[in-house]
């Protein structure tokens, strides 16, 4: 299944499986074509969430992002394998969020950027409010949004660091800035989630850069 022009990106496409209604369930889309699913540059994949799916409270206390969690307890994108528990792999089910299921053996997920088409200034991957309430956000919890088996491709990319919402590398993401939680989408293109992080606050962030500067200019003098 292809969205989009893979050639010239110059037909743009829209991918949702919902239709963003607050007043109806959010929707799953199961693919079971054997070349998998293909959004080209440009074309967007449209993702309204409502609630978590699961929440992972060691994830929460380890202050680490997704990836780099993950990473260390080797989990597998597929929850198949890996001691990862089970709220990263918990399927989304109605009312949570809009997902997308590669079936078993239909291949890649290829996720091309945001060309600047038609979707100029957005994400290729738009996440939206359906009807989500910010107040009952909490650090660890976890949106599972897609699902796949084979590899991930394409030049997608998942932005560097925390976001509290707007176009944050290749994602365009609900605005959370009046809280005190931020996005983490660094294990999307891994295991097809985002979570929720506390965003340190700018004081703290500030006595950590003063600690760090600190400590290389004392092994700068031990060196000299």
């Amino acid at each position: 299944v292809v969205i989009g022009d893979t050639v010239t990106a110059a037909n743009k496409g829209i991918l949702a499986p919902g239709d963003g209604n607050t007043t109806t369930s959010n929707a799953t889309l199961t693919i079971t074509a054997a070349g998998g699913l293909t959004v080209a540059a440009g074309s967007q994949t449209q993702l309204g969430i409502t609630a978590a799916s699961g929440t992972d409270a060691a994830f929460a206390a380890s202050g680490l992002l997704a990836s780099a969690y993950l990473a260390g307890l080797g989990s597998a994108s597929d929850g198949t394998a890996g001691t990862a528990p089970s709220a990263w792999f918990n399927q989304t089910t109605s009312g949570q969020a809009d997902f997308i299921k590669l079936s078993s053996g239909t291949g890649a997920l290829v996720l091309g950027t945001n060309a600047g088409g038609a979707t100029a200034g957005q994400g290729i991957v738009s996440i939206f409010s359906n009807g989500l309430n910010t107040g009952t956000l909490a650090a660890g919890q976890i949106f599972n949004l897609v699902d796949w088996f084979g590899a991930f491709s394409g030049g997608f990319s998942t932005g560097i660091g925390v976001s509290t919402g707007g176009v944050h590398g290749d994602f365009d993401l609900p605005d959370i800035s009046t809280t005190t939680f931020g996005w983490d989408t660094s294990a999307f293109t891994s295991h097809g989630v985002i979570a929720v992080v506390v965003v340190p606050e700018p004081s703290r962030a500030l006595l950590m850069l003063i600690g760090l500067l600190a400590l290389g200019f004392r092994r700068r003098r031990i060196q000299d």
